[in-house]
């Protein structure tokens, strides 16, 4: 699994992620004291890039949808290619898609 640990020490190897694009589509609403499931799927959409798919629901219905793009930067937020470590992380979860 890939967590804050991970993302703490490829910090301190001078390498980070920015938010490159953010979209999300509200379809229904929740109510207070609904049980909200949110499935994600990331996949490696270029050398620096990495784009997270997620979607929410509630009783089984679709209630938002929503996409992260995530670059990866160096210290001076210049692109830099995602390191091997990352990827092979991802690889190992079951929500990363090819």
């Amino acid at each position: 699994m890939f967590g804050v640990q991970q993302l703490v020490d490829l910090y301190h190897t001078g390498v980070g992620f920015v938010v490159y694009q953010v979209n999300l589509k509200y379809l229904k609403g929740a109510q207070f004291g609904d049980t909200v499931i949110v499935k994600s799927t990331v996949k490696k959409e270029s050398a620096y890039r990495l784009i997270f798919q997620q979607n929410a629901y509630t009783n089984q219905e679709l209630i938002v949808t929503g996409e992260l793009q995530l670059a990866c930067v160096d210290e001076e937020k210049r692109l830099v290619a995602l390191p091997e470590s990352v990827i092979k992380a991802l690889q190992k979860t079951s929500f990363y898609e090819e």
